[in-house]
């Protein structure tokens, strides 16, 4: 799959230690890669709410 995402112009990142904490924020979209990643995803989750709105 990552080459797939990687052809269509996606960039793929990945912690090199399975299950090691690892969230990635790429502007709006906030992904945790593994289930230890719960918590760390939660507050980048809250941090992305509590951030004022852009304004066109």
């Amino acid at each position: 799959m990552p080459a797939a995402l990687q052809a269509a112009g996606g960039a793929v990142t990945s912690h090199p230690i399975d299950f090691a904490l690892n969230v990635v924020v790429d502007r709006k979209p906030i992904a945790g890669q593994n289930p230890a990643s719960d918590h760390l995803l939660a507050t980048a989750l809250i941090e992305a709410l509590d951030r004022p709105l852009a304004t066109a």
